[in-house]
């Protein structure tokens, strides 16, 4: 078993509702209401459990609300103030580290890509370089909305795995 999460299942399936939205509340960005989806369904049987959960609740939401949980993602490479977690993230990923020309160059897909589809661009950061995020965020502008938003939920899926893991013990 790896011990990398911070609690146990058990320890998990012990938390009260407040406890675990202070805990999940952010597995999707700044999203409590799939928090507490998913802490109706406990026990949990373990982290994968968990993260099929948080996965489920994504994929019952209709294409509004699909869209409302990539509106709640920051810009990458931006200056906004961000979640713990996307700061992490992002950092993790040079996003922080860009040259000038390389933060006009995503300032400008990122402004082009909202135009666009209407919701920031979602890549799983820690899954990327800054080269890779500017490789794909350029060619995904090629994309209709409809293969674009599907997309970005399975990289949200990707972003909320990592974080439960973060916070889970798993093996």
């Amino acid at each position: 078993m790896s011990y990398s999460g911070l609690l146990s299942i058990g320890e998990v399936n012990q938390l009260d509702l407040d406890q675990f939205i202070w805990l999940f509340g952010n597995v999707l960005e700044q999203n409590t209401e799939a928090a507490k989806y998913v802490f109706n369904n406990k026990p949990f049987k373990n982290a994968l459990h968990i993260i099929k959960l948080f996965n489920k609740y994504l994929d019952t939401l209709s294409i509004q609300e699909q869209e409302k949980v990539l509106q709640q993602h920051p810009d990458l490479g931006s200056n906004v103030k961000m979640t713990p977690e996307s700061t992490r993230e992002q950092d993790g990923a040079g996003m922080n580290n860009l040259t000038e020309n390389d933060r006009e160059l995503l300032m400008e897909f990122n402004y082009r890509y909202k135009e666009h589809f209407g919701f920031p661009f979602v890549i799983c950061a820690r899954e990327n370089n800054s080269d890779s995020v500017l490789e794909n965020v350029k060619k995904r502008l090629e994309n209709d909305k409809e293969t674009e938003l599907k997309l970005s939920i399975e990289e949200v899926k990707k972003i909320a795995r990592l974080r439960i893991l973060d916070l889970v013990w798993h093996s």
